[in-house]
C-alpha cells in the first residue's frame, strides 16, 4: 500500500512538471468579420430571416451586439 501511495505521489508531481507552459491568459486576439444568418430556398430576407454581420470580440471582455455591429453592412448572395 505504501508503494502505491510513493507511485502516485511521483506520478503527480512528474504529471505537474510536465505540464503545459502556455498561459492561456496569453491568447491572441485577431479582430476578424462573421457572418451569421440562415439561408431558406424562395423567402426574402427580413426581420425573420436576417442576416448579421459583425466582429469579433476578446473573449475577457464583455459582448455587446451593438458594438460588435458593422453599421451599413452590404451583403450579396
Amino acid at each position: 500500500m505504501k508503494g502505491i501511495k510513493v507511485f502516485l505521489i511521483l506520478t503527480l508531481i512528474l504529471s505537474v512538471s510536465l505540464s503545459c507552459d502556455k498561459s492561456p491568459t496569453n491568447v491572441g486576439y485577431q479582430k476578424e468579420i462573421v457572418v451569421l444568418g440562415y439561408l431558406w430556398g424562395n423567402k426574402p430576407l427580413d426581420v425573420d430571416h436576417a442576416i448579421m454581420i459583425s466582429h469579433t470580440k476578446p473573449i475577457d471582455t464583455k459582448y455587446n451586439l451593438d458594438d460588435a455591429l458593422i453599421p451599413n453592412a452590404v451583403v450579396t448572395l
